[in-house]
């Protein structure tokens, strides 16, 4: 009987190579494993932020003071200029980031956004006095201001029954700029 040489051969893998493919699939695995934990560790770390931030809006409050409130309906450039002064009464600094103004006659809000809101922070327990464009299709009956990341800091002024307060003067760079959403 002849004997061919695939059956001298010596069968699998010799321990070198073993030892090298062993090697490589442990770095192939360490190496997913590193990107998926960074991946992991990095958007845990985000979520954290932002429940650390609403956490921290816990602290915010901000109030109007409605003997300084005026409103121009009558404007001829902006059609609706509202006036107030906001006093910080919490223990955080906030910015203003949006305001929901009530027409009569309208039942649905229009939302303003505002451009830069952290041009227009509140210090804490200090007061700003701000000037808003609230144009639209009728005498406004009620605003209300919202936290820009504090979206849940909110105060509400409603017309007075004796209505609002007349605006004397503003300038118009004073008027924080924003957009209808």
């Amino acid at each position: 009987m002849i004997q061919s040489d695939a059956m001298n051969s010596p069968k699998g893998v010799s321990p070198l190579i073993a030892s090298v493919l062993l090697i490589a699939f442990t770095m192939a695995i360490a190496a997913i494993l590193t990107a998926w934990i960074s991946s992991f560790t990095t958007s845990q770390k985000e979520k954290t932020q932002v429940f650390e931030e609403k956490i921290n809006c816990n602290y915010g409050f901000i109030e109007n003071d409605v003997d300084f409130t005026a409103y121009n309906g009558t404007d001829p450039v902006n059609n609706g200029i509202f006036k107030t002064r906001v006093k910080n009464t919490g223990t955080i600094d906030l910015s203003i980031g949006k305001y929901q103004v009530w027409y009569n006659n309208i039942a649905v809000p229009t939302i303003w956004t505002i451009t830069n809101p952290t041009n227009y922070s509140i210090k804490k327990q200090d007061a700003r006095i701000i000037t808003l464009n609230v144009s639209g299709p009728d005498v406004i009956t009620k605003i209300k201001l919202m936290g820009y990341i504090c979206d849940g800091v909110t105060t509400t002024v409603t017309q007075p029954l004796a209505g609002w307060g007349a605006l004397s003067t503003y300038s118009p760079s004073d008027v924080i700029a924003a957009t209808k959403s």
